[in-house]
């Protein structure tokens, strides 16, 4: 089955069509209508899964807290927001969330997973996403891993692993800073 790509609509004009375009590590949507950069777009059409709410759109996110010898994996953004994440993205159509955590953590890390425990579950309405979506639906799995580790440098400036010490002072995306909060995953650091 061949998969059909989204329309991506400038997120400023709302009528042009956006390219893809790299500004150093950043990546940026430049509208062929009104010639403006933006860091997000309007997918129209795209193949990640969205579920209508009342309060608008809402994607599905499988994200990995990686762990390995009391440190985590952290990706530093190519795209919008440009903060620190973990390693995760969007739910296909048609995908699960396992098999979307699994395909997730192929792409950006190289790395196989061995188990998985989930930690976190819940809607997220502070999670603006490149595709113009500010309402997320997460889920967070503690992983443990095999494998090469290996940057993909589209998704990530850098990979490093940290303790949750050097992690407690970084900045992350606003739904990792709630969820971190929830789980009071830094206390007693």
């Amino acid at each position: 089955m061949k998969r059909r790509r989204g329309k991506m609509l400038c997120f400023i004009c709302r009528k042009g069509v956006t390219i893809q375009v790299h500004r150093g590590k950043r990546v940026y949507f430049k509208c062929l209508l009104c010639h403006k950069l933006s860091e997000r777009y309007y997918e129209l059409f795209g193949k990640t899964k969205v579920k209508k709410t009342f309060r608008g759109p809402m994607h599905f996110s499988a994200g990995a807290l990686i762990e390995k010898k009391g440190k985590y994996l952290v990706s530093k953004r190519t795209f919008y927001p440009y903060m620190y994440t973990l390693i995760g993205g969007h739910v296909d159509k048609g995908e699960t969330m396992e098999a979307a955590l699994k395909r997730e953590v192929k792409e950006e890390t190289g790395l196989k997973i061995l188990d998985k425990k989930l930690i976190f579950r819940g809607i997220i309405g502070i999670d603006s996403c490149t595709k113009g979506v500010n309402i997320h639906y997460w889920n967070l799995f503690l992983i443990h891993a095999t494998g090469k580790l290996k940057t993909n440098y589209h998704e990530s400036v850098h990979l490093r692993w940290l303790t949750k010490k050097q992690m407690k002072h970084l900045h992350f995306i606003p739904p990792l800073t709630f969820i971190f909060e929830k789980l009071s995953f830094f206390k007693n650091v």
